[in-house]
């Protein structure tokens, strides 16, 4: 691959539209794992205030006809904690009838689908990356192949990529048990590796469309599978250990469920 092949592969619409369209979805989803994480780090401690109050603390901006201007980074700014403070607030109403267990296993399973998805964009510029670099190696100036925007924003990216799938795994790991959210880490990575290789090298219309649903299918199972194994139901006959208004048999001093060799109890203030 040659600089002048990069610049074309970056130049169609049809792969900066999927790059886009995966980049807020991405996004949303590391925004939406990120307040959920908040979310269980604030249920987890009893002092501390709801999560959707500590937006409320923050002192408002003054207003009216003798309020300073504001700058486009403070309007972003109050746009972006506004919307932070909505988004707490849905979260808090969704998560409070569920139990700690249950969003964790859904943090660890957004977790590895952002990982995932990463790390499918990480392959692809890695791959252009070494294609460009075996190329100019051979060339008595290798530097003339990076003096360009399309191979400096591809290196951009592949650091990037590389960066945060590791951060993303990591929280997914640590969120939920690894056999959950590392297969579905590379689901997801597989998947959208192979449509982001399809599109970014221009090769969809090499495959049938048959082939490239039935492709997307297998892998569509072969995560839905993951997720629905790892979603486990309580076993049959397990049974709580104590109901509402009772005590637990571990509660019970032992002196009081010690029995004699006949069956009976031992009298009170006796025991041995």
């Amino acid at each position: 691959m040659d600089l002048e092949l990069l610049n074309k592969l970056w130049g169609r619409a049809n792969w900066i539209l999927l790059l886009i369209f995966m980049f807020y979805v991405l996004f949303a989803l590391y925004v939406f794992a990120s307040q959920l994480d908040r979310v269980l780090t604030a249920r987890s401690d009893i002092s501390a205030i709801p999560f959707s109050a500590q937006f409320l603390h923050r002192s408002p901006s003054p207003s009216g006809p003798d309020a300073p201007s504001k700058s486009v980074f403070r309007r972003i700014k109050e746009k972006w904690e506004g919307l932070m403070a909505y988004t707490a607030e849905k979260l808090e109403t969704w998560t409070g009838a569920k139990e700690d267990k249950t969003l964790a296993w859904t943090l660890g399973i957004v977790w590895a689908c952002v990982g995932g998805g990463l790390a499918g964009g990480c392959l692809v510029f890695a791959r252009a990356t070494v294609q460009l670099l075996s190329y100019a190696s051979t060339l008595p100036n290798p530097a003339s192949q990076f003096a360009a925007f399309s191979p400096i924003f591809t290196v951009f990216l592949l650091a990037q990529t590389a960066i945060l799938q590791i951060l993303c795994l990591n929280r997914a790991l640590k969120s939920y048990d690894s056999t959950t959210v590392v297969p579905i880490f590379y689901g997801v990575y597989t998947g959208l590796g192979f449509l982001f290789a399809l599109v970014f090298n221009n090769e969809v219309e090499r495959y049938r469309t048959w082939t490239l649903c039935l492709i997307g299918l297998s892998i569509l199972v072969l995560v839905s599978g993951v997720v629905l194994l790892t979603h486990k139901k309580p076993e049959p006959g397990a049974k709580p250990t104590g109901t509402p208004g009772q005590l637990a048999l571990s509660a019970i001093p032992a002196a009081r469920k010690r029995r004699n060799a006949d069956g009976t109890r031992d009298a009170p203030g006796k025991s041995g």
